[in-house]
């Protein structure tokens, strides 16, 4: 099951009733939540794709969350232990059940991030354990342009069949927002995993030919960050970071990219996060400072 949250009442049922024309596909609506279903998966992913022209806002999750810091009354006793709670997401206070034959402990904030056996999938904001999902962040140390460097990125992750399917809120005073994207294939079925393991292969190869291929993808991104003086871009395996003048990029390994995951401040911290990835061994290109851009 696919779910949609629409903006409004109206555009749930103006979506609903797009989708309805679709064959293969059942549509139900309960508020503002447009809820899609196929007997395959990727059809329902096919018509929600197709709707994104006249429905922009459109951008589906798999599943739904429960309600913050309640345990589904479905899960066994065992999996709604008491673990703490965040206090900045109001997330967490119960371990639950793998999502998928997935789950990672730990590396949220002391609690489990996965969903409960009843289908429902983890909170959009803690999607980033999702199989089919690959890491993305942004930093800038000013929020003016970061309309032009959502779009780079946006544009960076369509060359490889990609497009952004969760947003966090961003976090103000310079910005920082986390988002998850996905293939375009259903991200929890093994299809979707197969897609993202080999999307980060092909961004990880350090060989001449990858390199070029991605500076070039990276090029308008790293023109939409001259004017910031400093930024922090993670693209799953890529990491883009600027640090006045400098701006560089690295391929990351599999032991730096948990590095990142169990130290995400880093991520708001240019300077850091290049001291503390260890045994960087870039591509000798991706490391020399992106060209001035004149005009732009």
């Amino acid at each position: 099951m696919l779910v949609v949250h629409a903006p409004t009442e109206a555009d749930a049922a103006a979506l609903a009733g797009f989708l309805r024309k679709r064959r293969g596909v059942r549509v139900e609506v309960e508020g503002l939540a447009v809820r899609v279903t196929a007997r395959r998966e990727d059809r329902a992913a096919a018509a929600l794709d197709a709707a994104l022209p006249d429905f922009p806002w459109a951008q589906y999750e798999d599943g739904q969350a429960p309600a913050r810091g309640v345990p589904d009354p479905t899960w066994p006793e065992e999996d709604r232990t008491p673990t703490g709670s965040d206090p900045d997401t109001g997330y967490g206070g119960y371990a639950v059940p793998a999502y998928g034959g997935y789950a990672e402990l730990g590396n949220q904030g002391g609690y489990a991030v996965a969903g409960p056996r009843s289908g429902y999938g983890p909170p959009p904001a803690l999607r980033r354990d999702h199989p089919g999902e690959v890491e993305v962040s942004v930093y800038l140390d000013s929020a003016e342009g970061h309309e032009r460097v959502e779009a780079a990125v946006e544009g960076f992750l369509a060359h490889y069949g990609a497009r952004v399917s969760s947003r966090e809120d961003p976090v103000l005073g310079s910005w920082f927002r986390r988002m998850g994207a996905r293939l375009r294939v259903a991200a929890g079925s093994e299809l979707g995993l197969e897609a993202r393991l080999a999307l980060e292969q092909k961004l990880q190869q350090q060989n001449a030919a990858n390199a070029a291929a991605l500076m070039q993808n990276l090029g308008p991104l790293l023109t939409a960050i001259q004017a910031q003086r400093e930024a922090v871009i993670r693209l799953g395996p890529v990491l883009v970071v600027k640090v006045e003048d400098q701006v560089v990029v690295h391929q990351l390994t599999t032991q730096q990219q948990l590095a990142l995951d169990h130290r995400p401040g880093l991520l708001k911290a240019p300077r850091d996060v290049l001291a503390a990835i260890t045994d960087p061994a870039p591509v000798p290109e991706l490391e020399r400072p992106a060209p001035p851009v004149i005009g732009g």
